[in-house]
């Protein structure tokens, strides 16, 4: 057995480096996937950014203050916003308050916090490299195949739309004007619609509260349906993005959705064969990405990266519960 050692201490090294190798890439890609690329870091920080902005539009809650205005949303006293965060969540109507009274007014929270902060509303939650400037509620921001820079637009952009406010337009208005955001929100719910007509076309200036209101809460009770998401809120720093998806599902409508031939007999019937068809439950899903063109690298080849990664995983698992050769030797 004596001629036999050398090699098997041969074998031993030659495995244990090859677990080294294995064990030292993965980590250089887990933390170029992490840090790099995902941007977890920078992007908590994106989002914190965002929180603390919305804790200033959401202030006392509702049901705690008498004095709340429902119309407004103001405390009549201290003139405060009186509407409860989005997890409070609980009919159609709150998800239609939100949209209406905070959504709209992401811009205008982030400027309290972040005046540098770039922001888009879109009402599809593909990734942001697929989302063109026209299916943008509001963007602050360029997008492919422009760079993510700042717009340095928004007043000519914002009075070219307001003069002609049109939903397909690759010029949207930016977010720091609430009134067009709402009236973008709505021509955009409009066009969605299978069931709108001509009269529905109005103008701008003639846009009511309750016209909004109503336009809005069609709008969230069909996504709900279809796909559980309403919108995406996108925080650009120089590229370095973070989002949210807005989302919510039923609580317990007590009737067989698939008996509903259509969406629009969800607004036409009102589901009244349904037991709680205005009961939600509120959700939301966090991301973070950077858009920097770091590393020269683009899009493909991070996902291209993960992939690498997940086969380095379970190589590197599939060595550690391999017997070594020198135990194979030895037995």
């Amino acid at each position: 057995m004596l001629p036999l050692r050398k090699p098997i201490r041969e074998l031993v090294f030659r495995e244990k480096l090859r677990g080294a190798f294995i064990c030292l890439t993965f980590l250089g890609l887990y933390f170029y996937v992490t840090y790099v690329r995902f941007d977890w870091t920078y992007g908590a920080k994106t989002l914190a950014f965002y929180i603390k902005g919305r804790e200033g539009l959401n202030g006392l809650d509702a049901s705690e203050v008498p004095y709340c205005d429902e119309d407004t949303g103001k405390d009549l006293l201290t003139n405060k916003s009186c509407v409860s965060s989005y997890a409070d969540v609980e009919t159609i109507e709150d998800l239609t308050a939100f949209v209406h009274r905070r959504l709209i007014n992401t811009a205008l929270a982030m400027e309290e916090v972040c005046h540098r902060c770039d922001i888009g509303i879109t009402l599809k939650k593909d990734l942001v490299q697929d989302i063109s400037l026209r299916d943008y509620i509001c963007v602050d921001f360029e997008a492919p195949p422009h760079t993510y820079r700042s717009r340095e637009t928004c007043e000519e952009d914002d009075a070219a739309w307001a003069a002609n406010p049109d939903p397909s337009t690759d010029r949207p208005p930016c977010c720091s004007n609430a009134t067009l955001v709402l009236a973008s929100f709505v021509t955009h719910a409009r066009e969605q619609d299978p069931y709108r007509t001509v009269d529905d076309d109005i103008k701008l200036v003639e846009l009511t509260e309750d016209e909004a209101v109503d336009t809005l809460d069609r709008f969230v009770r069909r996504n709900i349906h279809t796909d559980q998401f309403f919108a995406q809120v996108v925080i650009s720093r120089a590229g370095r993005m973070a989002g949210i998806n807005y989302g919510a599902s039923w609580q317990d409508m007590g009737c067989d959705l698939d008996s509903i031939d259509d969406i629009g007999s969800i607004e036409r019937d009102g589901l009244s064969s349904c037991w709680a068809p205005d009961l939600v439950l509120p959700k939301k899903q966090y991301w973070t990405f950077r858009h920097d063109d770091v590393c020269g690298l683009d899009t493909t080849w991070s996902q291209v990266m993960v992939g690498v990664l997940a086969l380095l995983l379970a190589a590197d698992v599939r060595h550690t519960h391999t017997h070594p050769p020198s135990l194979a030797a030895t037995a």
